[in-house]
């Protein structure tokens, strides 16, 4: 299975959205309608994993993937830095280290996982993590 499969069931198991695309057409909703239609629709509180294109190469014993996502919850940008941290980032944080983590361990070798905090990101005030991946898949 390649990470964006990997990455959109896991989106689909927790009932969140997918999107699939570059970010900065993900953060332009007045350029792309598909993409104003989904931001624009995303309810308070409910979370999306945005993936950026991954750079696939083949190597000897199988496929490198790099690239990054962003696991974010949509929220009142007027909300508290610190309630928005404890409410979104936290959980955020702690899925993508310890559920994703642990889940993606079955099918990918990790080489590199960096996560960042983001906060009222896109035009939707989304608040979560950024994540920089480089894994090996057989």
């Amino acid at each position: 299975m390649d990470f964006k499969t990997f990455l959109e069931n896991t989106a689909i198991a927790k009932g969140w959205r997918f999107i699939h695309a570059r970010r900065d057409y993900q953060n332009l909703t007045d350029v792309l309608e598909f993409f104003n239609q989904e931001l624009e629709s995303f309810e308070d509180n409910e979370t999306g994993i945005f993936l950026d294109p991954v750079t696939t190469q083949r190597e000897a014993d199988g496929i490198r993937y790099t690239g990054s996502f962003m696991v974010l919850t949509h929220a009142d940008l007027d909300m508290p830095y610190a309630e928005k941290y404890d409410k979104f980032i936290v959980p955020a944080k702690e899925f993508v280290n310890q559920e994703l983590w642990n889940k993606m361990k079955c099918d990918f070798d990790v080489t590199t996982w960096t996560t960042i905090e983001v906060i009222n990101i896109h035009d939707f005030n989304g608040d979560g993590v950024s994540v920089q991946f480089n894994l090996k898949g057989y």
